[in-house]
Formats: C-alpha cells, sequence, structure tokens
C-alpha cells in the first residue's frame, strides 16, 4: 500500500494548469483534441506562458513542439520556472 502525502498549503509561486477539448474533423472517426498548458502566477492569476497542441490519441499524433520538433511538457514549464 502507497502512503499518501497532503499538502496543506501552497507554497508555489506558479500554477499549472490542463484544459483538454474535443475538437470536431471533417474526417469521420478521427477524434482530436485540443490540448491547452497554462502557467499562471499563484498570487495574482497572471498568465505567464500558454503551451498549445492538437493531439490525435488513436492515431498517436501531435500537431505542436517546444522545440527541435519535439513537444516536452515538462521541458516546457521547467525552462519558464528556471527549474533547469
Amino acid at each position: 500500500m502507497t502512503d499518501y502525502f497532503g499538502i496543506t498549503e501552497l507554497t508555489a509561486d506558479a500554477l499549472v494548469t490542463y484544459k483538454i477539448s474535443k475538437l470536431t474533423s471533417a474526417n469521420a472517426g478521427v477524434d482530436l483534441e485540443q490540448v491547452i498548458v497554462r502557467v499562471s502566477d499563484r498570487r495574482d492569476a497572471q498568465t505567464l506562458a500558454t503551451l498549445q497542441y492538437v493531439w490525435d490519441r488513436q492515431n498517436r499524433k501531435l500537431c505542436g513542439t517546444t522545440s527541435d520538433g519535439v513537444l516536452d511538457e515538462l521541458s516546457f514549464i521547467k525552462k519558464l520556472s528556471n527549474l533547469n
């Protein structure tokens, strides 16, 4: 059994949120999803950066990159937060 450790208060300055929405496609049988990763300042809710891409989950394809033809959400967040 894994122990669960709760958080009593937020201590980070940045908040990362994900929004995934279904998109309609002209091609029957193709289900696309739009993913928006938003990084905001937790203190005043100001948006610091947004990463947006389209995902074809069924065919395992993405449309969008962070660098050199690669989409890496964690790298995007770390670079923004100076955590590299």
